[in-house]
Formats: C-alpha cells, structure tokens, sequence
C-alpha cells in the first residue's frame, strides 16, 4: 500500500494533536520522554510550519538529513535522549 499525500496530511495533523496532547499533561504533572520546552519551543512549532507549508501547498524539500520536514524529531532522539527502543504514540506515528 503506498503512502499517499492524504495520509501525509493526516498524520502531520494528527502529530500537531498528539504533540498538544502532551503538552498539556506536562502542563498537568503527567510525566513523559518530552519537556515543556521542548514541546513548546521546538516540536509544536515545527509541527505547525509543516502543516502551513501543506495547507499553503509550498514546494517542501527532500527529506535528508540535512533538509529534514522536521528537525525537532532530529532532536528528540539525538539530543533530548527520547527513548527509542520504547516509542511513544508521537514517535510511532512519524516513523512506522
């Protein structure tokens, strides 16, 4: 089955939701792989330039290493230290 432009669009919605999602049971007390301010500084944003960039049908970028859709999930794995081997909901939907 091929991963269609709809399905593209469908999951980085369904991404920005997730990642609000957690923002909000950081903001709750409710523990996790992800920060307030990684939340709110990187992943919510990068999450809403992609999407305007889809809504507004721009040109994106072939997604390499060096022009990646979404440097905070560069991030999260490389830098933060988001677990991996035990995905959260967010990871899952990006990556499988």
């Amino acid at each position: 089955m091929d991963y269609s432009y709809h399905d593209f669009v469908h999951d980085i919605s369904n991404c920005l939701n997730l990642a609000k999602e957690e923002l909000q049971d950081r903001k709750n007390g409710k523990q996790g792989e992800s920060t307030v301010e990684q939340l709110e500084n990187y992943v919510i944003p990068d999450l809403s330039r992609l999407q305007n960039k889809i809504k507004n049908k721009e040109e994106l970028p072939p997604n390499t290493q060096q022009d990646r859709y979404l440097a905070s999930f560069g991030y999260a794995f490389r830098e933060w230290g988001w677990d991996m081997k035990n995905p959260s909901t967010l990871y899952r939907i990006r990556y499988i």
